[in-house]
């Protein structure tokens, strides 16, 4: 089996997959405003909003669930973020993506950092399996 590691744009990268080659994916996508991401228009970390946000989120997750193989899966680290005051509970907006786009939940991960020694949030990480 040949394990590759792909950098880059993520929306555009997918595309250049076979459907039904990947086994495993694990990714920590932009945290929608957590920090400036490259300009481009197609970029996730680029967002009119936090709708915007979600959609390229799901065009993602979509081409994940086709590109990967039946049982295969994804390990997908997010946290929620506060923007002008608000508070965005990213992981649980996208669990709701996962399941409408036919993974199922296997396992979630929450890390609290040790505040004595490490700066930082709550992580989550969901664990999901596809189910074609």
């Amino acid at each position: 089996m040949k394990h590759i590691i792909y950098k880059g744009n993520s929306l555009e990268r997918i595309k250049e997959l076979e459907d039904n080659s990947i086994h495993l994916t694990i990714t920590s996508p932009p945290y929608f405003n957590a920090k400036d991401y490259h300009k481009e228009d197609v970029n996730i970390g680029n967002n009119i909003n936090y709708l915007d946000y979600l959609d390229k989120i799901e065009t993602l997750l979509k081409d994940i669930y086709i590109k990967t193989v039946e049982g295969g899966y994804i390990c997908w680290n997010t946290s929620p973020v506060i923007d002008n005051g608000k508070r965005y509970g990213i992981p649980f907006d996208t669990h709701q993506l996962f399941i409408k786009l036919g993974f199922e939940f296997l396992e979630d991960i929450v890390r609290v950092p040790d505040n004595r020694t490490e700066k930082g949030l709550v992580a989550f990480a969901s664990i999901c399996s596809s189910c074609k």
